[in-house]
């Protein structure tokens, strides 16, 4: 592809038909360039097709195009191109197109000289590496014109402000998206998940390592003025937070910062909060543009299943599954696979397996495990209500990922009545937090601590400011 900046004669403005129609006299036959305004995604873009091949010669162009009425810019449009916005031209390689540049290169027209054109090539490729220039292919707008008789795309660049990208364009896809398409996976509150937190009950981020060296060398200002003006293409988000499945994980990482940031004077309150499958849906689904919200896994639970439980026999990996020796996608689920067995006593055949024996809401269809041994325990438990039943030592087990098993549930009408059983550690850790945050709260004690953290913070941030040179916003 050609990339161009160079100018556009005059004269096509005079020879602009009503009809948005170029005719273009040629030795042989008529040339017809048809200009058509592409409004797709609101990007400013001019499409001109030709019905015929271009031949002309580099003799043509000299004879046709008046090159003494090209304008040359001015200090402030040069200004306006370098810093603001400019306007390119796309075009494939031909013979006309080459010569067309040659000739305003021959003239002394050209915007660019060869040193500036590289530059100026090298600031278009990082834009569309970044996603700053954001490209859109649709399949049905390509098969509408011949390839061949393409001529040229003229493309505004903005170089600074994108308007497209501004988060209440996104945040308005979204909302549309959200109530036309409603593919957002429904609300499961029995899968247990766990964030950080800090003094202020904000959840704790990292800032991504390629935004951090994009605005590293920019101004504290307006470095944390793009996060609140833009969105980020491309999956380039501006933080990444992490929300762990096993709470042992996030103390092991909680231990992790506060080891790292040993030597901050800031207050480092880090706590472990549990939350549930509705909040990492909703905080995905509003924060999609900024925040690369991570699902760890039980990290243990991956290290079991890859070394000691696929040597099983009764257990068996779903079709969709990716795993392998050494890996396996997303957070182990396990399911117990339906069976047919005899009831001796009753000369009955079952194929479900309820785990409540005063309930029938809950079978082994809509109850799956995060953990392989809660649900071995939980066939024990099964085998020891039904001594009657000639039931096998281990049950049939499919494994496949959360994230997997979401993805196939999306239209299903009865998802809140399906159940995910944690490991029995959750269990307790989950138990231990409630038991002291109620007593905490129900507390004088635990009022008082709360506001004195909050004033420690204060005294912190007073001090910091009359020792340092520049105090800080209070």
């Amino acid at each position: 592809m050609i990339l161009s900046n160079f100018i556009v004669p005059f004269i096509l403005n005079n020879n602009y038909s009503e009809h948005n129609v170029l005719k273009q006299q040629d030795n042989s036959s008529k040339t017809i360039y048809t200009f058509k305004k592409i409004n797709e995604h609101k990007q400013s873009m001019l499409l001109a097709l030709s019905t015929k091949k271009t031949n002309e010669s580099v003799k043509l162009l000299e004879k046709h195009i008046p090159f003494k009425k090209f304008v040359y810019p001015n200090i402030w449009q040069k200004l306006s191109t370098t810093y603001l916005q400019e306007t390119v031209f796309l075009s494939p390689v031909n013979k006309l197109n080459t010569s067309y540049i040659n000739l305003l290169r021959k003239k002394g027209l050209s915007v660019y000289d060869s040193s500036q054109n590289r530059i100026f090539l090298n600031k278009f490729i990082k834009d569309l590496d970044n996603g700053t220039i954001n490209v859109q292919y649709n399949d049905k707008f390509a098969k509408t014109f011949n390839y061949i008789d393409f001529t040229y795309i003229k493309y505004s660049w903005p170089k600074i402000v994108n308007v497209q990208r501004l988060k209440l364009h996104n945040l308005k896809n979204n909302i549309s998206s959200f109530f036309v398409n409603g593919k957002i996976t429904p609300p499961n509150n029995s899968i247990p998940l766990f964030v950080l937190t800090n003094d202020s009950n904000e959840i704790i981020m990292s800032e991504s390592v390629n935004q951090f060296s994009k605005l590293g060398h920019l101004s504290t200002f307006y470095g944390s003025l793009i996060p609140k003006l833009f969105s980020n293409p491309r999956n380039s988000k501006f933080y990444t937070c992490l929300i762990f499945v096993n709470p042992n994980d996030a103390v092991e990482y909680k231990d992790f910062l506060r080891h790292k940031n040993s030597l901050s004077t800031n207050s480092l309150n880090i706590k472990v909060v549990p939350s549930n499958l509705s909040i990492y849906f909703k905080l995905k689904s509003f924060f999609a543009n900024s925040v690369d919200f991570r699902l760890i896994p039980d990290l243990k639970e991956v290290s079991d299943l890859l070394f000691e439980y696929s040597k099983y026999s009764n257990l068996h990996f779903d079709k969709s599954q990716k795993h392998g020796r050494k890996f396996f996608q997303g957070q182990p689920l396990y399911s117990i696979n339906n069976l047919n067995f005899k009831n001796t006593t009753k000369h009955s055949t079952y194929n479900n397996i309820y785990f409540f024996p005063n309930s029938r809401q809950y079978n082994n269809s809509n109850t799956f495990f995060l953990n392989y041994s809660t649900a071995q325990s939980a066939w024990n438990k099964f085998k020891e209500e039904n001594k009657g039943i000639c039931l096998p030592r281990n049950p049939s087990i499919s494994v496949s990922n959360v994230e997997l098993f979401m993805k196939r549930s999306e239209e299903e009408k009865e998802f809140d009545k399906i159940v995910f059983l944690p490991s029995l550690q959750t269990y307790k850790f989950l138990k231990e937090y409630l038991i002291i945050n109620f007593k905490g709260q129900s507390s004088f004690y635990g009022w008082l601590s709360d506001k004195g953290l909050a004033m420690k913070t204060l005294c912190y941030r007073v001090f910091w400011s009359l020792v340092s040179r520049q105090p800080n916003t209070l």
